[in-house]
């Protein structure tokens, strides 16, 4: 029997996986895209396009065929399909038991030519004896309720102008269709494509804050192999807009990773980026330049042909860095810099001396990271032959275990060879009781314990000192760093005279960050370091101030973990923060920053609730897929700290809206995961895997994710039920699970606790100069 099974899945919000030349299949007759796999068994008329790989988009309709073929040019047949295709319509294979359950169910003949679209749970809403126009499938898909994403989006919209989240998805389609369609073929559309995007762009860039809010993984997806497409789908004018404005946050919060990528995208001259570098405020223990800036910038050094820049840049940089991780990127970037300029050997040997001289694995790390940019040279020239590649995973192979060995014991090292300041004391004076005291004085508000230590000397390590330095057996206070002494004597001293013989050594960083504030009022790294340097200070009277004053100014959680605000500091300002941040939450309800800043402001000024704010924010349209009114993991990431916070009350009303919708998502990635574990070759198979198994192992890794996620915001969602006495509604969750999977309510008290998800990372600890080589 000859059989023809085909798939057309409408995600309508699957987008296509552009080739190296930014071109995705055209449609049935246009031979295999260069964005995936041809679906073994495809269509005789040669239908074929890249594998769902997306579990976020889970499709609603399906067109399943047998012995039909979809003639050639069928997608481009009809105006609207061709908008359509490969956007919200998409192919897949199903399975052949998928196919014969259904025919079987509805008591259809196997061998009887047939095409039919069906909707979730295989609901069948129309069936045809042979291949059916683009135009009746549409009829069909519109007689079931169905509109298109843009359609929906922009209803949203129309009620909702200043919501970015919403109008960023939007933006989405545009660019995803500026990638799709060809610019020969499709030239009305192509054109009016364009101009669709352009005016969202301007929409978009009339927010204040949509390059921090908008910056990240969308962008990506939305305009890489976009923008440099001929013609372009943006004019230089918006593109060059943009890109400033993007550059403009660069220099308020150099620290910001995703703005970096966001620029680099945008950026096409290697001066914009020697221009902008120029201009980054250097931070008293930090890089010049943060290691979440190195891909984006290598990346953009090898896009405009410029690593001759992108070498000297790293060159410069490596010995100015006062961090690991830093070096680590940075010397990365330097041998990606070699291998772009095809001085291949040097390379390889500057990779070897860099694994001998750091102290961290995370350098071949990284050098992997950078992999993946350095697969062809704009003419096609591949930048590292299989030989090279070769030779470069050998020295790393070769290198890891000496690696290792070296950062225990370089990490040792430090302590000893990059010591704190150090206030001592020695032969027990009677003025040294109010020793220990003598951190809580104004006079050294602003050194901190990783600063300036004071402690006592005594017994062996008193006596070595007084030997080495010819003192007498009289007590004395002492000013050292390791066997630096810089300052001593055998009369009490004042705190004052004492903190100005400490701040002789330099300035502490509390005081480097205030004047840099000064010069850099709107600096959002100086404060960010700063808030994280106060909160190890908290509770302290004369500092809570500066901690108020920089969580205003920033969009994040700001709260130590047990400290008590002084209400009469704190209550006006965080009421009138918490009510600004639920202004921005509707602009941007999926911005993790935002969500942790309002937890926290709501919890010093005792006002909101999160399940009710939730509820209140202007909710777009769910599209097919979609979780719920929250992503699973920012969800989860929310329940957590309010579980933290001890509001449970809130924490058993918010996990509601999510469970309904999280039923069927967590059933259907069970099934998902399942299958690819089945259906993908043995462990120890030698021969490569099919793209069929590729296909349905890269989906199992996603249904894994999800599964993590999805249980990471049950585990605290039920034990909220729980202990607020809920127990029926948690038991009911819990068997709902068994029935999902034997086993599964388990991971409910398996999985640990998330970290509190209240602050920006603490920044690395200065060493007050570079690390020892």
């Amino acid at each position: 029997m000859r059989t023809s099974i085909l798939l057309l899945t409408l995600p309508l919000l699957a987008q296509p996986a552009p080739g190296p030349s930014g071109q995705a299949s055209g449609g049935p007759g246009q031979g295999r895209p260069q964005g995936g796999p041809a679906i073994p068994g495809g269509g005789r008329g040669g239908v074929t396009n890249r594998p769902a790989f997306d579990l976020g988009a889970s499709p609603v309709h399906r067109l399943w065929t047998r012995e039909v073929d979809l003639s050639a040019g069928w997608s481009r047949a009809d105006p609207e399909m061709r908008l359509l295709w490969n956007e919200e319509l998409h192919l897949d294979t199903p399975t052949e038991a998928q196919v014969q359950a259904l025919w079987e169910k509805e008591g259809w003949n196997l061998d009887d030519p047939r095409v039919v679209l069906v909707g979730a749970e295989d609901r069948v809403v129309a069936s045809w004896a042979g291949e059916p126009r683009p135009e009746e499938v549409l009829a069909a898909l519109k007689g079931g309720g169905w509109a298109s994403r843009q359609m929906r989006l922009q209803e949203f919209l129309r009620e909702h102008p200043d919501q970015g989240q919403t109008r960023l998805a939007l933006i989405q389609v545009f660019a995803a269709r500026a990638r799709r369609l060809d610019p020969e073929q499709d030239a009305a559309l192509s054109a009016a494509n364009a101009a669709a995007l352009e005016a969202q762009l301007e929409r978009l860039r009339e927010l204040p804050d949509w390059a921090v809010r908008s910056s990240g993984q969308a962008w990506n997806s939305m305009l890489r192999n976009t923008l440099d497409r001929d013609p372009a789908p943006i004019g230089p004018d918006l593109r060059r807009h943009l890109k400033e404005d993007v550059a403009a946050e660069i220099l308020r919060n150099p620290a910001d990773g995703a703005l970096w990528s966001l620029w680099g995208l945008l950026a096409t001259e290697p001066s914009d980026a020697e221009a902008l570098i120029a201009q980054v405020p250097r931070l008293p223990g930090q890089p010049l330049l943060p290691p979440g800036a190195v891909q984006p910038l290598v990346e953009f050094h090898l896009r405009t042909g410029a690593c001759a820049a992108l070498e000297a840049l790293a060159s410069r940089i490596i010995p100015e860095t006062p961090t690991w991780s830093a070096d680590a990127a940075w010397r990365s970037a330097r041998v990606a810099a070699l291998i772009g300029q095809r001085r291949k050997e040097e390379a390889f040997r500057t990779m070897q001396s860099d694994q001998e001289a750091l102290p961290e694995v995370g350098f071949m790390g990284r050098v992997m990271g950078l992999l993946p940019l350095l697969q062809q040279l704009p003419g096609g020239e591949p930048y590292l032959t299989p030989e090279d590649r070769v030779r470069l995973f050998s020295i790393i192979n070769e290198g890891g275990q000496l690696a290792r060995a070296k950062a225990k014991a370089r990490r040792a090292d430090e302590d000893e060879k990059a010591p704190v300041l150090r206030l001592e004391v020695g032969g027990g004076p009677p003025w040294a009781k109010d020793w220990a005291g003598l951190a809580k004085h104004p006079a050294f508000d602003e050194w901190g314990p990783s600063e300036l230590a004071f402690g006592n000397l005594e017994g062996r390590p008193w006596q070595a000192l007084r030997e080495r330095k010819g003192w007498g057996p009289e007590a004395r206070w002492i000013l050292r760093k390791g066997d630096d002494v810089f300052a001593s004597g055998t009369e009490a001293p004042t705190a004052q005279a004492l903190a100005d013989a400490a701040r002789a050594q330099g300035e502490p960083h509390l005081a480097q960050l205030r004047k840099i504030m000064k010069e850099h009022p709107d600096l959002l790294a100086a404060r960010s370091l700063r808030l994280a340097y106060l909160k190890e200070r908290m509770p302290h009277p004369r500092l809570e101030a500066l901690l108020l004053e920089d969580a205003q100014k920033l969009d994040s959680g700001f709260l130590p973990e047990g400290f008590k605000p002084l209400p009469e500091l704190w209550a006006g300002p965080a009421r009138r923060k918490t009510t600004e941040l639920e202004g921005a939450l509707a602009r941007w309800p999926q911005s993790l920053p935002l969500w942790r800043a309002w937890l926290d402001w709501s919890q010093v000024a005792g006002q909101g609730d999160a399940a009710a704010l939730l509820q209140a924010l202007p909710q777009p349209p769910l599209e097919p897929g979609e979780e719920g009114p929250l992503p699973a993991d920012l969800g989860g990431s929310i329940a957590n700290r309010l579980e933290e916070l001890g509001r449970l009350k809130e924490l058993a009303a918010f996990g509601r809206p999510f469970w309904e919708s999280m039923k069927t998502r967590l059933s259907h990635a069970i099934r998902t995961a399942e299958g690819a574990r089945r259906g993908g070759p043995p462990v120890d198979s030698p021969k490569a895997p099919t793209p069929e198994a590729m296909r349905r192992m890269a989906q199992g890794q996603v249904a894994l994710t999800q599964i993590r996620s999805t249980m990471g915001l049950l585990r605290p969602w039920v034990a909220a039920l729980r202990a607020t006495r809920q127990g029926p509604e948690a038991d009911a969750v819990v068997a709902t699970l068994e029935a999902i999977q034997p086993g599964l309510s388990q991971r409910l008290n398996a999985g640990s606790r998330r970290e509190a998800p209240t602050a920006p990372s603490t920044p690395a600890r200065p060493t007050g100069g570079n690390p020892p080589r």
